[in-house]
């Protein structure tokens, strides 16, 4: 079994743990212990914390939006905040998105091509790779966005595979608009029942284990 599938097979484990711990102990929130730190921030920051979070988020780092925007959109609760609480949001997504997108591109892109072997990628996958981007990758970036879990990492690979600049800016920005507006709309309009509920957790499992089957089963 080749390094990809290994990772695969790792990924979709920690989703299938997830899910179990969650089953076994539903009182349990873990997304709930970094909404205090959330809160906190946006409190002192507005919406420069918003879009901080929202930066970090897109830029590989772990931090959930199913608990920033929502609570942001709580924080600024008014038909004028709700819009700005998207608009804040969106453009923390493209930031820590781009910084990604060049930091795989100029840095990564040498490691995964000069590792390729060892890490069991044919030059003919890599290929592969690029025409998909090139040609059809705007629909794994939006569809990226909208994924838990997935979309913290979903712009490493245009990057990695050049993906044009201005197609992957616009793929992001189309999908982050739509994720952002969703999770503010419930944010404003069930509150805190939003931040507690299980699904965030269970959400973010699945997330893990879609992208370990796709890993899967391209590898």
């Amino acid at each position: 079994m080749n390094a990809v599938r290994w990772l695969a097979v790792a990924v979709i484990a920690v989703g299938a743990g997830l899910a179990a711990f969650k089953a076994v102990r539903p009182d349990s929130a873990l997304i709930s212990y970094i909404a205090g730190l959330t809160e906190l921030a946006i409190g002192r920051l507005g919406y420069a914390g918003v879009a901080g979070l929202m930066a970090l988020e897109s830029a590989a780092i772990p931090v959930p939006s199913e608990v920033v925007v929502p609570l942001a959109a709580l924080h600024f609760r008014s038909p004028q905040g709700l819009i700005s609480v998207v608009l804040a949001s969106t453009a923390g997504n493209l930031l820590g998105s781009a910084a990604l997108y060049f930091i795989a591109r100029e840095g990564g892109r040498g490691l995964l091509y000069r590792y390729s072997s060892t890490l069991g990628i044919g030059r003919e996958e890599l290929r592969r790779a690029e025409e998909f981007f090139a040609s059809r990758g705007g629909l794994a970036v939006i569809v990226g966005r909208v994924l838990p879990a997935v979309r913290t990492y979903i712009s490493a690979p245009p990057g990695l595979f050049r993906m044009a600049v201005a197609r992957f800016l616009a793929y992001t920005l189309a999908g982050s608009v739509a994720w952002n507006s969703l999770l503010a709309w419930l944010g404003y309009s069930f509150g805190y029942a939003i931040i507690s509920s299980p699904w965030l957790d269970y959400a973010g499992a699945a997330g893990l284990v879609i992208l370990g089957l796709v890993m899967l089963f391209r590898a």
